[in-house]
């Protein structure tokens, strides 16, 4: 793009995957011999995936207020480039001799499996964490709902 004598990348303009985000349980610590607390561990579902989160507005807010779905955000989960890395056909153990996984499977269906298979292993209540790409903090949420779409994850999000 050029304006006013300079020019930018058209990725600094575009805000599409502005943030990255970590989905993840925690599961508190205890005590260690000698009474002292431990850190909780956390279960990450999805680490360093870049994402856009938006704002619901304030008619969607409030078609939702009381509800056990009433959330403050959407966080949109897309197949990019550099997440989920290298998508590659399920394993066929314990599938019957006759069935397998296509040896030419077509783009489309190995993103559907996987966002499949994440939507099904994210809890609800999961926290959720967003950062800058150069790793400011942007905001805490809880996840209250989550629609696969096939293609992308559209999980609407609660401020923490």
């Amino acid at each position: 793009m050029r304006s006013l004598g300079f020019d930018l990348p058209n990725d600094v303009l575009l805000d599409e995957y502005a943030v990255h985000a970590d989905i993840y349980t925690e599961i508190p610590g205890g005590d260690d011999e000698w009474g002292d607390p431990q850190p909780p561990s956390r279960t990450y579902y999805v680490k360093d995936a870049p994402s856009d989160v938006q704002p619901k507005s304030g008619g969607q807010r409030a078609a939702e207020s009381g509800t056990s779905y009433e959330s403050t955000h959407v966080l949109y989960l897309h197949a990019t480039e550099s997440w989920p890395g290298a998508l590659a056909a399920p394993a066929e153990r314990g599938l019957p001799a006759a069935t397998g996984w296509p040896a030419r499977g077509s783009a489309a269906a190995l993103i559907e499996a996987f966002f499949e298979r994440l939507a099904g292993e994210i809890p609800i209540g999961a926290q959720v964490e967003t950062r800058k790409s150069h790793g400011t903090p942007i905001g805490k949420y809880t996840v209250v709902y989550i629609a696969n779409w096939g293609t992308h994850l559209e999980i609407d999000l609660k401020a923490v």
